[in-house]
């Protein structure tokens, strides 16, 4: 008896599936590896795609009511008829949906970090206790073994701020500090002398300026899904295999196919 299992609610259209194991199986046959090494590419490339999916899943509702929040606002009827008092909108469990978030945000990016892992075996086993997202870690591997101008090496330097936030943001939900906690306000009804707004959720730790909370989100899903990306692009140029012409190639967005939107994939120009 054949037996069939839904194991996700997301489907190619979903960039966090496309352009992770769909994008990167295709781009992995142009590696010069063995079959294990792509094997455990794969499995990486499987988790990076896991954890991306979970924030994707939290960014929904968030979005969703953010989005009816701001409709309810613009259309001036948060106000009870006879009353002095507005219905001011809100995300219900806010606080608990962003640390969720935060929390698989960073997984993912310890996933980005282990794709490297499959094809410099020999290093990862000196470093027991390796993670991912150990970027400043990685930085200083890659310009031991490749130099400080190799393209692999900028491109981790490049990354580490963006890594590093993430990471400082998941630390100040799980190890609080009295000066460094990650701080979320929903919406908000600010009052001045002579005006008042409702200002749209916003987060940020305690010791930085607080920004909105609805692109973060976005530029954090993107973010890490164009870092899993660039480490398999840099692999691609040290792994290729050996035949004339292939390169890596930038899919425009007016011509990804939005059943299966792959942002890059490998071209042969010769001839």
């Amino acid at each position: 008896m054949l037996a069939l299992q839904q194991i996700s609610n997301f489907g190619t259209s979903t960039p966090a599936i496309a352009r992770t194991t769909i994008q990167g199986d295709k781009i992995l046959n142009f590696f010069n590896c063995s079959e294990e090494q792509k094997n455990n590419a794969i499995i990486v490339l499987w988790n990076l795609q896991r954890h991306l999916l979970k924030c994707h899943e939290i960014c929904i509702p968030i979005e969703s009511e953010i989005l009816a929040g701001r409709a309810n606002i613009e259309s001036k009827s948060l106000k009870s008829p006879g009353s002095n008092y507005i219905n001011l909108p809100s995300v219900l469990d806010l606080e608990s949906k962003t640390e969720a978030f935060i929390g698989s945000a960073k997984l993912a990016i310890i996933e980005t970090g282990n794709l490297i892992k499959p094809f410099y075996a020999n290093y990862f086993e000196g470093e027991k206790d390796f993670q991912g997202h150990n970027f400043h870690k990685l930085i200083e591997w890659s310009s031991k073994k490749f130099g400080i101008e190799d393209r692999f090496t900028l491109m981790l330097q490049a990354a580490e701020p963006n890594v590093k936030k993430i990471v400082d943001m998941r630390n100040a939900v799980e190890h609080p500090k009295q000066n460094k906690r990650l701080i979320t306000k929903n919406f908000e009804l600010i009052e001045n002398t002579n005006s008042a707004f409702i200002s749209e959720p916003k987060w940020g730790l305690s010791n930085e300026q607080m920004t909105a909370l609805l692109p973060d989100l976005h530029n954090i899903i993107e973010g890490i899904l164009t870092l899993g990306e660039a480490v398999i692009i840099e692999l691609f140029h040290k792994f290729k295999a050996d035949f004339p012409g292939l390169f890596i190639d930038e899919i425009p967005v007016e011509k990804r196919n939005p059943e299966c939107p792959c942002r890059i994939s490998v071209t042969c120009t010769f001839q």
